[in-house]
């Protein structure tokens, strides 16, 4: 959800924006505290052409790679192999690459063809009659794996091994439609620049609210003139799309492997396509028919006092950081009053930004911070730093913050074509905004503006809402295994464990230390994951890496 994690993780937070992936968002706009999300260029120097930014100038050669997009109507969906973009490890690794043509609106006879990337990686010791295992993105929705030349060989040969091709199984991974290489990546192109120039100043939740309308307004504008039709990407048009690639690929079935919104990728297949499905792995699940955004104030909330718990249960915690939970909302008053001015790293050029570091945008850093477990045990330096003036061991988590905000290839507008057609039809603003009107001072103004912000942009945008079916429980008795972090700080275990009851045949892990997305991160994920491939629910029989906890 630009609720933010790649959900490919920390490690990955080094060596590529995958890692934030997160669900159910969109920069800033449905799960961060504040709304320096879409901000608008208003701040900006220059006409609005000046302030456009090219998202793919700096992955000109992964973008020249993937073949054109095809603006023909009438053409049939075809796969089409291309060279690689990047190099293998060695030669021991065997790769291919693609590009799936598929039709941008499967209503319609007419439309054209839009298209994504499709890389796989083939077991060197292939095992006749194994399922492969198929990636379905980054999560977000919005999020991109990762695949520019800069990034992909930083991590894929080292995510996803044990689970697939070290087993005898292929694996395929994909970019799903409106992000990262795929063709047209629905990129909010006004946003980047306005963001880097809005750094520096002190803004009022007032005109956050204003200048994010304007933005979105003339981002959705565009678009329309490039002939983008931004009610085609949701989950359904990528359930589609991956079963056109099956079909080309002449394969029988998938086990897929589905992280943060691309679990619901997964659970759309499952629903629209069950006899293409074998098993599925899903990592920090979000479920059709939970109402994440009515429970948006108090899940808010929670992600901050577990991490104070946390904190407080913690003797290591307390001796450096005596009452945290006094300690931490003082600081936040403090920073209302007398935002912290530093020094950051321009995320394009070896430059620094000036950065007014108000009580909101220390929020929403500490927020999506929060996606990686590590962070729970820096709070006390962090406030120790914060209330001395300095930004310390902070300054890393910003400038992780910015590069996410930043980050050229993510799905803006199919982020929010997602929202609004799948999610937004469902949610009771006016409990959810009563709701956030109870919430401690600190986070009530914020959250009230952004459920306002969140249901306006969806009046404005030509998405209709979706069936009824899209906000029901998927049922199923295809083998599932969910992974789950104990310390997510957007999807809480207990939605997990209300859901199990749909699902017939399934197993569930949770792990105790961990946050959002499990496999990369814990080394008993990708594991599991591949023992429940090849065994399903017996697979604990042949998993000694833990126990349940």
């Amino acid at each position: 959800m630009r609720i933010s994690e790649s959900t490919l993780c920390r490690q990955l937070k080094q060596t590529s924006l995958a890692v934030k992936a997160r669900s159910n968002s969109t920069r800033g706009v449905v799960n961060t505290v504040g709304l320096f999300a879409l901000t608008a260029s208003l701040y900006s120097c220059g006409s609005t052409e000046e302030a456009i930014f090219d998202p793919r100038q700096a992955n000109q050669d992964s973008v020249s790679a993937v073949s054109p997009l095809q603006t023909s109507t009438s053409a049939p969906p075809r796969l089409e192999q291309i060279e690689c973009w990047f190099e293998a490890a060695s030669e021991s690794q065997h790769t291919s690459c693609f590009t799936m043509h598929v039709p941008e609106n499967h209503n319609s006879p007419e439309s054209r063809l839009i298209n994504f990337p499709v890389i796989k990686l083939s077991s060197a010791r292939k095992v006749s009659k194994k399922t492969p295992v198929l990636h379905l993105g980054g999560g977000g929705p919005g999020n991109p794996m990762g695949f520019d030349a800069g990034t992909i060989e930083n991590w894929l040969w080292d995510w996803y091994q044990v689970m697939s091709v070290e087993d005898g199984r292929d694996l395929y991974l994909i970019d799903p439609r409106g992000v990262g290489l795929a063709q047209p990546v629905l990129v909010c192109t006004e946003y980047i620049p306005a963001f880097l120039d809005s750094l520096s100043r002190d803004l009022t939740i007032e005109q956050e609210v204003a200048w994010n309308v304007e933005a979105n307004q003339r981002c959705m504008d565009r678009l329309a003139q490039e002939g983008i039709e931004i009610s085609a990407y949701n989950s359904i048009s990528v359930a589609r799309d991956v079963e056109l690639l099956r079909q080309q690929l002449q394969i029988k079935k998938w086990n897929l492997y589905g992280v943060s919104y691309g679990s619901r990728y997964a659970l759309t297949l499952a629903r629209e396509y069950p006899n293409t499905v074998e098993s599925m792995v899903l990592d920090a699940t979000v479920f059709p028919n939970i109402r994440y955004m009515d429970r948006y104030a108090e899940d808010l909330e929670d992600a901050f006092e577990r991490l104070i718990a946390i904190c407080a249960d913690s003797p290591p915690c307390l001796d450096a950081l005596e009452n945290p939970e006094q300690r931490f909302w003082s600081l936040v008053d403090s920073l209302k009053s007398n935002p912290v001015q530093i020094t950051i790293e321009h995320p394009f050029n070896n430059q620094k930004l000036d950065m007014v570091l108000s009580a909101d945008r220390f929020l929403s850093v500490l927020y999506d911070a929060l996606y990686d477990a590590e962070q729970f045990s820096e709070i006390p330096q962090i406030i120790a730093d914060l209330e001395n003036n300095e930004p310390g061991v902070f300054e890393e988590k910003v400038n992780d913050w910015i590069e996410f905000q930043t980050n050229p290839d993510f799905g803006d507008a199919s982020a929010a074509a997602h929202f609004c057609y799948e999610e937004s039809p469902f949610i009771d603003y006016r409990k959810a905004i009563e709701s956030a009107a109870r919430l401690r001072p600190q986070l009530r103004e914020s959250a009230i503006a952004l459920l306002e912000y969140s249901r306006e942009k969806c009046t404005r945008l030509p998405v209709p809402a979706a069936p009824p079916i899209e906000g029901q429980p998927v049922v199923t008795n295809i083998p599932t295994l969910f992974l789950h972090g104990a310390l997510d700080p957007v999807l809480p275990v207990e939605y997990l464990e209300q859901q199990l009851v749909h699902f017939s045949q399934s197993d569930y892990e949770i792990f105790n230390e961990i946050s959002h997305s499990i496999v990369g991160v814990h080394p008993c994920g990708e594991t599991m994951a591949g023992a429940f491939y090849n065994y399903k629910l017996n697979f604990r029989s042949y998993v000694d890496c833990m126990e349940r906890q």
